[in-house]
C-alpha cells in the first residue's frame, strides 16, 4: 500500500508542477504586454511544465513495474 500512495503523490506533484508552469506562463504572457510577453511567458510555461511532464512520467512508469501483472 505504501508504493502505490507513493506513486499516487509522485504523480500528484508532476501534475501540481505542470499546472504552476501553465499558470506563471499565462501571468507572464499578460504581464509583458506584445510578443516578447508571449515569447518569455511561453518559455516559462514550456521549462517549468516540462519539468512536471517528466516527475509526472516517471511516476507513471514507476506504477506501470509496481502494479502486479493480471
Amino acid at each position: 500500500m505504501a508504493k502505490s500512495e507513493g506513486i499516487r503523490r509522485i504523480m500528484m506533484v508532476g501534475k501540481v508542477i505542470v499546472l504552476i508552469g501553465v499558470t506563471l506562463g499565462v501571468l507572464t504572457s499578460l504581464l509583458f504586454f506584445g510578443s516578447p510577453g508571449i515569447l518569455v511567458g511561453g518559455t516559462i510555461a514550456l521549462y517549468i511544465a516540462g519539468l512536471g511532464t517528466l516527475v509526472w512520467a516517471a511516476g507513471w512508469v514507476i506504477k506501470g513495474f509496481v502494479q502486479p501483472d493480471p
